[in-house]
This record gives structure tokens, C-alpha cells and sequence, in this order.
């Protein structure tokens, strides 16, 4: 819990993926619950293809107490996806953090932390081959 003259941390967690519940998803959301029950304000950005049904990802969050903005993204480099998160992470203020998963996060992620002066930590999930 944050106590006293310190106060949570505003971060942003950033994932971008087809859509399906799996790992990184799954990872999110418990992590997410988790800091609501630390005192911390859980929001998520989430990036997902286009697909004949939606994913089940964002009502998951959403009942599990999370704030979550969420887009249509399909391309390696979406510059409307950079923009989205520039203008999310300047709206939390100085000191915010850019939580991103997954490589595509990471690639718009990186870009728009730096584009809005925002500190930046990745988290990587499945299988890295060397």
C-alpha cells in the first residue's frame, strides 16, 4: 500500500496482440489485480487485429477493476497507435511510466515514452530464440 506523501506510481500498460486470451493477456490481468490491491490505479492500452469476433481480453480487465483504452491495429508500425499512447501517457502527468508486453507494444511503446518524456520498462513474454 502507498501511505503518507507517497503516492502510486501512474503506469500505463501497453499490450498489442491478435486478440486471443492467452499468456500475455492472462499475465496482464493478474498483474493488474494485483497492483489494484497495492493501491494502485490498474490502466491498460490494448492494440488488437482485427478479427470476426471480438477478444474477451478487455471485459476481463474491465471487471477486474481495470481502466482500459483500447484500438484497432493491424500494421508493424501504426503511427495512429504511437499517437493514441503519447497522448495517454502526457494526460498521466510527469513521472509517468510505459509498461509495455510483447514486441509490437514495444516498438510503439519505446517511440512514444520518448515522445512524451515518459520513463519505459518492457516486459517480455513466450519464447525468445537467441
Amino acid at each position: 500500500m502507498f501511505r503518507g506523501a507517497m503516492t502510486p506510481p501512474r503506469v500505463l500498460h501497453a499490450l498489442a496482440w491478435p486478440g486471443e486470451l492467452a499468456g500475455a493477456p492472462r499475465s496482464l490481468e493478474e498483474s493488474l489485480a494485483a497492483l489494484r490491491g497495492h493501491g494502485v490505479h490498474p490502466m491498460a492500452w490494448l492494440a488488437t487485429s482485427t478479427r470476426p469476433h471480438p477478444s474477451p481480453v478487455p471485459q476481463r480487465l474491465v471487471d477486474r477493476g481495470a481502466q482500459v483504452f483500447q484500438r484497432t491495429a493491424d500494421t508493424s508500425l501504426d503511427p495512429l497507435a504511437v499517437r493514441d499512447l503519447v497522448a495517454r501517457l502526457r494526460a498521466l502527468g510527469p513521472g509517468a511510466i510505459l509498461h509495455t508486453h510483447g514486441e509490437r507494444a514495444l516498438l510503439w511503446g519505446r517511440l512514444a515514452a520518448r515522445l512524451a518524456s515518459a520513463r519505459h520498462v518492457h516486459t517480455q513474454h513466450g519464447f525468445v530464440a537467441n
